[in-house]
């Protein structure tokens, strides 16, 4: 150290000091507190964000969860997790940042260049401190032992293909095995659904041949500088291989659920319109509209005297939770890159199980979304309970045809009330109702008027 240094005071020191007012060591406290300064100055504000690894998301998810939403008013429940995710996140990138410091400060010439004699509440060494508890047994500690050994023999050394197969998936790493609309398109749900299949479909084939093509030659010129004996080398280097494809494999699904779950998360209120307001509203250049995705198709039921969806709500709740399902399936029977260059008994990478953790928070998380919009869209069949009567005026309007006694004014009278029916129809439903996430095709001819001819 410099000279004119002063040792900074222990915290026996410094708690003798404040407690008792030893000025013996006065000079050491005010070291200690001039290097606590400069401790917390390098953690606040010399080390970036930047070089922590981001907040893991799966944390957030499982935080949200435990929050008694029921309990609570949409808006309290909103400030609560703003204020939450907020310290949450400034307490995790303080810890690590510190962390780095600490591990920094282990090096003496560190401490001199940096400043800082010690650190702050660092973590224990490990080793440093006795163990106090139950020790392991004889038994546990010999199948340690063994382990780690088997671990030694069967690790892998990295090598060249590791980091070629490392850059080869960084032309695919972008893939997602879903096609998301853009903003302000909707498609019925048959049309979306065909868009998601026939992605995963192009995504696979390039991933079952090219990819897997393009790995095998890699592992090909790797070959000739592993010894062909002992085989247990090349067992090792084969799975290897086989487990960080497979782990670029999940990066894939994972990604491509994230996605599609962060996309429905758009679209969850803390209330949704009604079909009535929608209705009503009046639109001009400044309103905001929603980005409906979906369309809805209306049809008439003149023998229930009611209209309904095409599709039930039921099936398109399905259809869209079996995206998931079909994501996580496209890491199934993915070809191990050595089936083209050995015969073993692992024929297949590792697939992504319906049971992870991230599937299950993804199905539960877009069922809840899609439930609560699918809710509020079936207000819009309330739109027609004024015109239902229409769809019985078939057998009306029989009656009447059949009726010899009907005169010109009478034809000309129900002529006329056919109009007005029509009219009114016009001017009370909009050609489309666009709610939050659904939008639903209205029109008078799903209330089809009869025809009366002209006598």
């Amino acid at each position: 150290m410099a000279q004119g240094y002063v040792e900074p005071a222990t915290e026996d020191e410094e708690y003798r000091a404040l407690t008792y007012g030893d000025a013996s060591v006065k000079d050491k406290v005010d070291a200690r507190k001039r290097a606590y300064e400069r401790y917390r100055a390098y953690v606040d504000q010399e080390i970036s964000n930047e070089v922590v690894a981001p907040i893991n998301n799966y944390w957030m998810i499982r935080v949200t969860q435990k929050v008694p939403m029921k309990k609570l008013t949409p808006e309290r429940t909103n400030e609560m997790l703003n204020e939450m995710f907020e310290e949450i996140t400034r307490d995790y990138y303080a810890s690590v940042k510190k962390t780095i410091l600490d591990y920094t400060l282990r090096n003496s010439s560190e401490r001199e260049r940096l400043g800082i004699p010690l650190a702050f509440e660092a973590p224990v060494e490990y080793g440093s401190v006795p163990f106090v508890g139950i020790e392991p047994s004889e038994e546990w500690r010999n199948n340690a032992v063994m382990g780690a050994i088997k671990m030694r023999d069967t690790l892998c050394v990295f090598n060249r293909a590791i980091l070629e197969l490392m850059t080869l998936w960084e032309s695919y790493q972008g893939r997602l095995l879903i096609n998301l609309p853009s903003e302000l398109e909707h498609k019925p749900i048959d049309t979306f659904m065909k868009s998601q299949k026939d992605q995963m479909e192009s995504v696979k084939g390039e991933l079952t041949k090219q990819w897997y093509e393009q790995a095998a030659d890699i592992l090909r010129r790797e070959l000739d500088n592993i010894p062909v004996d002992p085989p247990e080398l090349r067992n090792s280097f084969f799975e290897a291989v086989a487990t960080l494809m497979s782990k670029q494999a999940r990066s894939l699904v994972e990604k491509s659920i994230m996605e599609y779950m962060n996309f429905f998360k758009k679209y969850k209120k803390p209330k949704y319109l009604t079909a009535t307001e929608v209705n009503e509203r009046k639109y001009d250049i400044e309103s905001p509209i929603e980005h409906s995705f979906l369309q809805l198709e209306l049809e008439a039921n003149n023998d229930e005297v009611r209209v309904k969806f095409k599709d039930s709500p039921e099936k398109v709740k399905d259809q869209l939770k079996s995206v998931i399902q079909e994501i996580v399936k496209q890491s199934q029977s993915l070809p191990r890159a050595e089936n083209m260059i050995s015969s073993g008994e692992n024929k297949q990478l590792w697939h992504v199980s319906m049971d992870d953790i991230l599937v299950k928070e993804a199905l539960f998380t877009v069922e809840e979304i899609i439930q609560e919009n699918l809710a509020a869209t079936e207000q819009v069949l309330q739109l027609y309970d004024d015109f239902k009567y229409i769809l019985s005026e078939h057998n009306d309007l029989s009656r009447f045809l059949a009726d010899k006694t009907k005169t010109r004014e009478d034809y000309a009278e129900r002529i006329a009330k056919y109009k007005q029916e029509k009219q009114n129809i016009l001017d009370n439903l909009k050609s489309e109702i666009r709610m939050n996430m659904f939008l639903v095709a209205v029109s008078y001819t799903h209330l089809t008027l009869p025809t009366t001819p002209y006598v």
